[in-house]
């Protein structure tokens, strides 16, 4: 009777160390998936922040070749 509590209790407490483990591995994989998220957003940020650029430079070229177009233009004249 002695050996089946005592086996009981020592199931019980590896239970709970088990437990205690998982619950530890879960509150990791959730701070990693926190900071992924982080990171996706702030790359996200970053492509809306090169998309604004490339649209600002593509205006900027635009300016220029009809800047060029101009000159061309008058140098033939």
């Amino acid at each position: 009777m002695i050996v089946v509590v005592v086996g009981c209790i020592g199931l019980i407490q590896y239970s709970k160390t088990l437990a205690n483990a998982k619950n530890d591995y879960i509150q990791e994989l959730e701070q990693y998936v926190k900071l992924l998220e982080d990171e996706r957003q702030e790359v996200v940020d970053r492509l809306v922040t090169i998309n604004e650029e490339i649209d600002r430079l593509e205006d900027d070229n635009q300016i220029l070749g009809s800047y060029l177009a101009e000159m061309e233009i008058q140098y033939e004249q």
